[in-house]
């Protein structure tokens, strides 16, 4: 019984950010959204500190191979 309680969070603070997030990207104006683009704008506002080397990604992109498929 002592290691289940060992398990559980003991703050529940990283799904009440999560949740205060939710609150200001879904408004009126996006409430109709999908829940896969309410998931993704969620994840954008809440990693937004997130450092992204721009070089790096377009260097990984000029070496991907072509994807094309026959229609």
């Amino acid at each position: 019984m002592i290691k289940i309680y060992a398990t559980l969070p003991v703050t529940t603070a990283s799904v009440e950010r999560s949740f205060s997030k939710l609150s200001l990207i879904k408004n009126k104006l996006r409430s109709l959204c999908r829940e896969d683009r309410l998931s993704d704008l969620m994840l954008i506002s809440i990693e937004q500190d997130l450092e992204i080397n721009h070089r790096e990604v377009i260097r990984i992109y000029k070496e991907m191979a072509p994807r094309r498929m026959l229609l």
